[in-house]
Protein backbone atom coordinates (compact mmCIF):
# COMPACT_ATOMS: atom_id res chain seq x y z
CA UNK A 1 0.00 0.00 0.00
CA UNK A 2 2.88 2.21 1.12
CA UNK A 3 4.41 1.16 -2.30
CA UNK A 4 1.46 2.14 -4.43
CA UNK A 5 0.69 5.51 -2.50
CA UNK A 6 4.56 6.84 -2.97
CA UNK A 7 4.33 5.88 -6.94
CA UNK A 8 1.03 7.70 -7.21
CA UNK A 9 1.55 10.51 -4.97
CA UNK A 10 5.50 10.78 -7.29
CA UNK A 11 3.91 10.61 -10.62
CA UNK A 12 1.03 13.41 -9.53
CA UNK A 13 4.10 15.17 -8.38
CA UNK A 14 6.07 15.08 -12.17
CA UNK A 15 2.15 15.82 -13.73
CA UNK A 16 2.00 19.04 -11.80
CA UNK A 17 6.07 20.12 -11.94
CA UNK A 18 5.76 19.97 -15.77
CA UNK A 19 2.39 22.03 -16.03
CA UNK A 20 3.51 24.54 -14.09
CA UNK A 21 6.34 25.29 -15.35
CA UNK A 22 4.73 25.26 -19.26
CA UNK A 23 2.58 27.79 -17.74
CA UNK A 24 4.38 30.45 -16.43
CA UNK A 25 6.87 30.03 -19.07
CA UNK A 26 4.95 33.10 -20.69
CA UNK A 27 4.70 34.97 -17.48
CA UNK A 28 6.84 38.30 -16.79
CA UNK A 29 7.40 37.14 -13.44
CA UNK A 30 5.53 35.23 -10.27
CA UNK A 31 4.85 36.69 -7.19
CA UNK A 32 3.88 34.42 -3.97
CA UNK A 33 3.23 35.48 0.12
CA UNK A 34 6.63 34.94 1.26
CA UNK A 35 10.35 35.46 0.57
CA UNK A 36 10.83 31.85 1.03
CA UNK A 37 8.17 30.52 -0.91
CA UNK A 38 8.72 33.30 -3.81
CA UNK A 39 12.92 32.34 -3.76
CA UNK A 40 11.74 28.66 -4.75
CA UNK A 41 9.25 29.05 -6.87
CA UNK A 42 10.86 31.49 -9.04
CA UNK A 43 14.40 29.14 -9.21
CA UNK A 44 11.76 26.74 -9.76
CA UNK A 45 9.97 28.50 -13.21
CA UNK A 46 13.21 30.27 -14.00
CA UNK A 47 10.88 33.63 -13.47
CA UNK A 48 11.55 36.59 -11.55
CA UNK A 49 10.16 36.39 -8.25
CA UNK A 50 8.85 39.25 -5.82
CA UNK A 51 7.00 39.25 -2.59
CA UNK A 52 3.00 40.51 -2.11
CA UNK A 53 2.29 39.27 0.91
CA UNK A 54 -1.66 38.69 2.00
CA UNK A 55 -1.52 41.55 4.82
CA UNK A 56 -4.67 42.89 6.72
CA UNK A 57 -6.84 45.52 5.65
CA UNK A 58 -7.40 48.15 8.36
CA UNK A 59 -11.32 49.00 7.67
CA UNK A 60 -12.36 45.37 8.42
CA UNK A 61 -11.37 46.22 12.31
CA UNK A 62 -12.70 49.83 12.55
CA UNK A 63 -15.59 48.28 15.01
CA UNK A 64 -16.81 50.35 17.73
CA UNK A 65 -17.90 50.05 21.14
CA UNK A 66 -16.25 46.66 21.25
CA UNK A 67 -16.60 44.87 25.01
CA UNK A 68 -13.84 42.13 26.61
CA UNK A 69 -15.48 38.98 27.39
CA UNK A 70 -15.93 38.91 31.07
CA UNK A 71 -13.84 35.91 31.38
CA UNK A 72 -10.09 36.23 30.40
CA UNK A 73 -9.93 34.93 26.57
CA UNK A 74 -7.55 33.30 24.36
CA UNK A 75 -8.77 33.10 20.96
CA UNK A 76 -6.59 30.59 18.14
CA UNK A 77 -8.75 31.64 14.66
CA UNK A 78 -8.68 28.71 12.47
CA UNK A 79 -7.25 25.38 11.60
CA UNK A 80 -4.53 23.78 13.51
CA UNK A 81 -2.65 21.25 11.70
CA UNK A 82 -0.68 18.18 13.36
CA UNK A 83 2.67 19.92 12.86
CA UNK A 84 1.94 22.75 15.03
CA UNK A 85 2.58 21.14 18.79
CA UNK A 86 -0.96 23.08 20.53
CA UNK A 87 -0.01 20.78 23.56
CA UNK A 88 2.66 23.02 24.80
CA UNK A 89 0.45 25.86 24.95
CA UNK A 90 -2.37 23.77 26.66
CA UNK A 91 0.29 22.27 29.26
CA UNK A 92 0.77 26.06 30.50
CA UNK A 93 -2.85 26.61 30.22
CA UNK A 94 -3.92 24.26 32.48
CA UNK A 95 -1.52 25.08 35.11
CA UNK A 96 -2.62 29.18 34.80
CA UNK A 97 -6.34 27.89 35.29
CA UNK A 98 -5.79 25.95 38.53
CA UNK A 99 -3.73 28.95 39.81
CA UNK A 100 -6.98 31.26 38.97
CA UNK A 101 -10.00 29.06 39.14
CA UNK A 102 -10.97 31.31 42.29
CA UNK A 103 -10.18 34.56 40.95
CA UNK A 104 -10.86 34.70 37.47
CA UNK A 105 -12.35 32.56 35.13
CA UNK A 106 -9.73 31.23 31.89
CA UNK A 107 -11.56 30.62 28.78
CA UNK A 108 -9.95 29.38 25.24
CA UNK A 109 -11.85 29.51 22.01
CA UNK A 110 -11.04 27.43 18.61
CA UNK A 111 -13.48 29.16 15.99
CA UNK A 112 -12.84 27.20 12.99
CA UNK A 113 -10.73 24.55 14.31
CA UNK A 114 -13.69 21.74 13.49
CA UNK A 115 -14.57 20.70 10.08
CA UNK A 116 -15.81 17.03 9.33
CA UNK A 117 -14.61 17.18 5.63
CA UNK A 118 -10.64 17.39 6.76
CA UNK A 119 -9.32 14.47 8.62
CA UNK A 120 -6.42 16.46 9.99
CA UNK A 121 -8.49 19.05 11.64
CA UNK A 122 -10.66 16.78 13.43
CA UNK A 123 -7.77 14.70 14.92
CA UNK A 124 -5.98 17.81 16.09
CA UNK A 125 -9.48 18.83 17.46
CA UNK A 126 -9.82 15.57 19.40
CA UNK A 127 -6.26 15.87 20.75
CA UNK A 128 -7.27 19.17 22.39
CA UNK A 129 -10.37 17.67 24.09
CA UNK A 130 -8.14 15.19 25.37
CA UNK A 131 -5.77 17.08 26.61
CA UNK A 132 -8.49 19.67 28.29
CA UNK A 133 -9.86 16.65 29.89
CA UNK A 134 -11.70 18.09 33.58
CA UNK A 135 -11.05 21.77 31.77
CA UNK A 136 -14.10 21.23 29.98
CA UNK A 137 -15.37 24.67 31.00
CA UNK A 138 -12.49 26.53 30.04
CA UNK A 139 -12.25 25.78 26.27
CA UNK A 140 -14.79 25.56 23.51
CA UNK A 141 -14.05 24.06 20.12
CA UNK A 142 -16.14 25.87 17.17
CA UNK A 143 -16.88 25.27 13.10
CA UNK A 144 -16.40 27.97 10.20
CA UNK A 145 -18.08 31.09 11.50
CA UNK A 146 -18.83 34.27 9.33
CA UNK A 147 -15.86 36.54 9.30
CA UNK A 148 -17.69 39.31 10.73
CA UNK A 149 -18.41 37.33 14.07
CA UNK A 150 -14.66 35.91 14.05
CA UNK A 151 -13.61 39.42 13.99
CA UNK A 152 -15.58 40.74 16.94
CA UNK A 153 -14.35 37.57 18.55
CA UNK A 154 -10.85 38.41 18.24
CA UNK A 155 -11.37 42.35 19.32
CA UNK A 156 -13.30 41.05 22.30
CA UNK A 157 -9.98 38.66 23.52
CA UNK A 158 -7.56 39.80 26.09
CA UNK A 159 -4.54 37.62 24.14
CA UNK A 160 -4.64 36.05 20.71
CA UNK A 161 -3.08 32.74 20.22
CA UNK A 162 -0.93 31.89 17.40
CA UNK A 163 0.98 27.80 17.26
CA UNK A 164 4.04 27.86 15.04
CA UNK A 165 4.55 25.02 12.64
CA UNK A 166 8.01 22.51 13.86
CA UNK A 167 8.14 20.21 11.03
CA UNK A 168 10.93 21.13 8.74
CA UNK A 169 9.08 20.67 5.81
CA UNK A 170 6.37 23.02 6.86
CA UNK A 171 8.72 26.37 5.70
CA UNK A 172 7.48 30.12 5.24
CA UNK A 173 4.30 30.15 6.02
CA UNK A 174 2.91 33.08 7.75
CA UNK A 175 -1.03 31.91 7.71
CA UNK A 176 -3.36 34.80 6.94
CA UNK A 177 -4.69 34.93 10.51
CA UNK A 178 -1.32 36.14 11.80
CA UNK A 179 -2.20 39.54 9.87
CA UNK A 180 -5.54 39.61 11.33
CA UNK A 181 -3.81 38.99 14.54
CA UNK A 182 -1.89 41.93 13.60
CA UNK A 183 -5.13 44.72 13.15
CA UNK A 184 -6.86 43.95 16.19
CA UNK A 185 -4.06 45.19 18.20
CA UNK A 186 -3.82 42.90 20.84
CA UNK A 187 -0.32 41.00 22.45
CA UNK A 188 0.09 37.86 20.25
CA UNK A 189 1.17 34.40 22.20
CA UNK A 190 3.25 32.52 19.70
CA UNK A 191 3.57 29.37 21.55
CA UNK A 192 5.48 27.41 20.73
CA UNK A 193 7.39 29.20 17.68
CA UNK A 194 8.75 28.30 14.59
CA UNK A 195 12.56 29.57 14.23
CA UNK A 196 11.48 31.41 11.04
CA UNK A 197 9.02 33.69 9.33
CA UNK A 198 6.63 34.10 12.56
CA UNK A 199 9.51 34.48 14.75
CA UNK A 200 10.91 37.21 12.45
CA UNK A 201 7.66 38.80 12.65
CA UNK A 202 6.79 39.10 16.60
CA UNK A 203 9.97 40.23 17.09
CA UNK A 204 10.35 42.77 14.73
CA UNK A 205 6.48 44.37 15.07
CA UNK A 206 7.23 43.60 18.67
CA UNK A 207 3.35 42.74 19.16
CA UNK A 208 3.92 39.72 21.42
CA UNK A 209 6.01 37.31 23.07
CA UNK A 210 7.22 33.59 21.62
CA UNK A 211 7.19 30.93 24.11
CA UNK A 212 9.24 27.70 23.36
CA UNK A 213 8.47 25.87 26.06
CA UNK A 214 5.29 25.43 28.22
CA UNK A 215 7.46 27.44 31.04
CA UNK A 216 7.67 30.21 29.24
CA UNK A 217 4.03 30.44 28.20
CA UNK A 218 2.99 30.02 31.82
CA UNK A 219 5.29 32.99 32.76
CA UNK A 220 3.56 35.49 30.02
CA UNK A 221 0.10 34.25 30.39
CA UNK A 222 0.60 34.75 34.51
CA UNK A 223 2.09 38.25 34.02
CA UNK A 224 -0.60 39.10 31.90
CA UNK A 225 -3.42 38.36 34.06
CA UNK A 226 -1.55 39.46 36.79
CA UNK A 227 -1.30 43.15 35.03
CA UNK A 228 -5.12 42.29 33.90
CA UNK A 229 -6.46 42.01 37.67
CA UNK A 230 -4.85 45.18 38.69
CA UNK A 231 -5.30 47.41 35.60
CA UNK A 232 -7.60 46.22 33.08
CA UNK A 233 -5.14 46.21 30.83
CA UNK A 234 -2.49 44.07 29.20
CA UNK A 235 1.19 45.37 27.88
CA UNK A 236 0.93 46.15 24.51
CA UNK A 237 3.35 48.34 22.56
CA UNK A 238 3.90 47.67 18.93
CA UNK A 239 6.53 48.68 16.47
CA UNK A 240 3.35 50.93 14.62
CA UNK A 241 6.20 51.69 11.20
CA UNK A 242 7.06 47.58 11.01
CA UNK A 243 2.77 46.26 11.74
CA UNK A 244 2.12 48.73 8.93
CA UNK A 245 4.62 46.88 6.32
CA UNK A 246 1.54 44.36 6.58
CA UNK A 247 -1.21 46.45 5.72
CA UNK A 248 -3.04 45.91 2.26
CA UNK A 249 -2.12 49.09 1.72
CA UNK A 250 1.66 48.45 1.94
CA UNK A 251 1.50 45.33 -0.36
CA UNK A 252 -0.68 46.99 -3.02
CA UNK A 253 1.91 49.33 -3.26
CA UNK A 254 4.36 46.55 -3.56
CA UNK A 255 2.90 44.79 -6.12
CA UNK A 256 2.86 48.70 -8.04
CA UNK A 257 6.37 48.20 -7.94
CA UNK A 258 6.32 44.97 -9.75
CA UNK A 259 4.16 45.90 -12.74
CA UNK A 260 6.04 49.00 -12.96
CA UNK A 261 9.52 47.42 -13.36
Amino acid sequence: YENLKNLFFNTVFKIDSYFEKKWVSSAKAITSVSQGWTDNISKFTQRPGYLVMNGFDEDDYKYENIKLYDEFTIVYNGTLYPSQPINVFLDAVKKIIDKYKNIIKIKIIFPGIIDNLYEAREIVASQISESMNKYEENYQLLGRIPKQEIVEMQLSSHILLMVGHKDNHVKSVYSSKIFEYLACKKPILLCPGDDDVLDELITSTNTGVIANTSEQAYLFLDKSIKQYIKTAKIEYAPNIDEVQKYTRKKQVENLIKVIQS
